[in-house]
This record gives C-alpha cells, structure tokens and sequence, in this order.
C-alpha cells in the first residue's frame, strides 16, 4: 500500500543530522535524527530547547524565542554556526552567525547571495510558549507572526515585505530631515511611490493567508474546545488605504502630521491581527488557558496550511508543551503532522508523552550542553 502522503503527492520536510558550533550552551554537538519522532529529554536550562532553535533558524532564519542574533553566540565565541542535512533530497544548509557582524548562509557549502536564500528548503512549525505572544503579546507580535508565516510561503510576499522595510525606514530618515530643516517634501515622493505599492502587496498578501488560516484554526479551535468555543482571525487595518492608489493618497494627505511625529503614521505596519473568542478580544478577555487553546489551533492551522496549500508536511517542533495537554489535546497535536511527518520533542519527562509515542521514539537526553542517546 502507498503510504497516504506518498499518494497525494506530499513533500516530506525532515532534518536527517544537525550540527551546532558554539550556539547558545553547545561547544559542539552532532546528532542523526530519526524521520519520525525524536524526543530531547533533560531537565530544564541544559539546552533541550536550544536544539529546536537552531532546526527553526535553519527553516526560516529566525528564533522562536524573538532572539538577536549575537544571543545565541556562546560566551566567549565569536561566531556560532549550525547546519543540517535536510529532507530526502540531502540537502546540506548551515547558517552561520558572526559577532558584531552580519549573518551569513550556505547550500552544499556554497554562500547564498542573502540569508533569506535557505528559506523553504526544510519547513518547520514550532509550538512554544513563546508563541501566546500572538493573542496576549502587541500588534508588533502578531504582524511578526504573520510576517514569518506569509513570507516561508510565498518568496513574492518576503521580496515585498524586505522593499517595504527598506522604503519605509528611508522614508522616516527623511521626514525627520525634514523636520529639522535639512530636506524638501519633494524628497519623500520617490518613498512614498515604493511604501505604497509594497505596502499594497503586504496587505492583499496578509488578508489572502489570514482568510484560509482562519477557516483552518476555527475548525482545530473547535475540536480543542469540544465545540464550546468559536475562534476567529481577522486583519485590522490601522487606516482605510487598501490598494496601492489609495495608500499613496493617504501617505501624502499625511506628511505634514508624519514630519512632527518623526515616522510614518500609516500603513501596514501600523496593523494588527485580531484575535477573538467568542466575539470578544482572547487577549483582553480570554483566560490564560483560552489563550493557549486558540495560539495551539493557530498553529496547527499553519501545519494544515503547509500540507494543503504547498503539499508540505512540515517539520514540527514541540517545545515542552506536552505537560499543558491533555490526552485527547496531545492527539490531536500529533495528528497534524501526519503518520510520516518528523516530530522533534522536549520534556523534562518521558512520562509527559503519549506511549505509543515514547515505544517509538528515538530518545536523546541533554544534560548541560551534551546530548547522549538512551
């Protein structure tokens, strides 16, 4: 029998060997993964989760943990590096970080012209605590959240996003040029033409994703909740300019009120992601535990997403969340992933996990920067 993803034509994203050099409390560490669940276990600041980090950079070039870059430089080191052999194709990325200086990239031990270059190669979802950001965090959290997920999906979305950046950040250099009589209102037209028509992509491009993902998370939010409670995404502009043409007319009625304040006061990075349980706001209304049931189903609506949008069964990574769920809660964690999917584990405890997991898993125990097998 073709096993199902097989079948439906689905891409297996997996870390087959990860390597780390002086990256975060690791001097060195190699260790061969299975495709299927792989459980770190030790007790907690030995470095379980460190070895999650360094599998999510290599997949999108960030930390979960909204870390700089010279974080995860060990103390006394000047560079850190991890790298990976990933997927069923072998293909063989590292990142390297350099104190004090830029982040840098490798295919197959070639450098890429931009970090950026390595995304998509071995996708991976991340479940941690750091994730309740989304619903109790600032709109800053969730435009991050949606940022990260839209552009490991579309390379249109990230080259928009980077133009936006970069436009936005000339722009305000000049508003305050202006403010202190050093530059013209001519000088923000060429700025204002490219934060608009980025600006526009960033919009359509978060509305289009939030509209899947949200039908996606309701329907995981309803299984989580027994049905109990209804969970809904929705993108809140922070003013009513959605195509490129009105954007543009709104950044221009807005220089003189954008020279005193010294930035750009609209556009999409001035949006948020609401999140509402119910109806009402889960970050002013919800309970602690209504908070981490609706960042789970959000998250396991970004794995669906990979799966039926990209046919990509991403890697997933559980960050010590197994001892805040239930069994039927857990079950339904693991059952996003698929049965071939690869599932990268911490706990301070073996006992926290389901056992037919534990009878399967292959089980590494860290214990202050070392990693052995059991």
């Amino acid at each position: 029998m073709i096993p199902e993803e097989k079948a439906c034509g689905y891409r297996k994203s997996s870390v087959q060997r990860l390597s780390v050099s002086d990256f975060r409390n690791y001097s060195s560490a190699d260790v061969d993964l299975a495709p299927g669940h792989n459980v770190f276990v030790g007790r907690n600041g030995q470095g379980k989760s460190n070895l999650l980090e360094a599998i999510y950079a290599l997949a999108t070039t960030r930390s979960f943990r909204y870390a700089k870059d010279a974080d995860v430089i060990r103390h006394g080191a000047q560079t850190a590096s991890i790298s990976a052999v990933a997927g069923e194709e072998s293909v063989e990325i590292s990142l390297t970080y350099v104190r004090g200086g830029r982040r840098h990239a490798s295919v197959f031990g070639g450098r890429v012209p931009k970090v950026q270059d390595i995304v998509g190669r071995m996708p991976a979802v991340c479940f941690s605590s750091a994730d309740l950001r989304i619903v109790s965090g600032e709109p800053a959290d969730r435009r991050k959240f949606l940022d990260t997920e839209i552009s490991l999906v579309s390379p249109a979305y990230l080259g928009a996003f980077s133009r936006y950046k970069k436009a936005l950040e000339h722009r305000n250099a000049v508003l305050r040029k202006i403010r202190e009589g050093e530059a013209s209102f001519d000088a923000l037209e060429p700025w204002d033409v490219q934060v608009a028509k980025s600006g526009a992509i960033l919009r359509a491009g978060r509305e289009a994703y939030l509209a899947e993902l949200n039908r996606l998370a309701a329907e995981k939010h309803l299984e989580l909740s027994d049905s109990a409670e209804k969970l809904d995404l929705a993108y809140q502009m922070s003013d009513e300019a959605s195509s490129e043409n009105d954007l543009l007319e709104a950044l221009c009625k807005r220089r003189a009120q954008d020279v005193g304040a010294g930035f750009t006061t609209v556009g999409p990075h001035r949006d948020d992601l609401v999140v509402t349980v119910d109806s009402a706001g889960a970050k002013e209304f919800a309970s602690q535990g209504q908070q981490r049931t609706a960042v789970l189903a959000i998250k396991m609506a970004v794995a669906l997403y990979w799966r039926n949008e990209l046919r990509t069964v991403p890697i997933m990574l559980l960050d010590d969340i197994m001892s805040d769920l239930d069994e039927r809660r857990r079950n339904l964690v693991m059952s996003v992933s698929g049965s071939l999917g690869q599932i990268v584990i911490t706990a301070t405890d073996i006992g926290q996990l389901l056992p037919e997991l534990r009878s399967g898993a292959k089980v590494f125990e860290v214990a202050n920067g070392t990693i052995s097998e059991k």
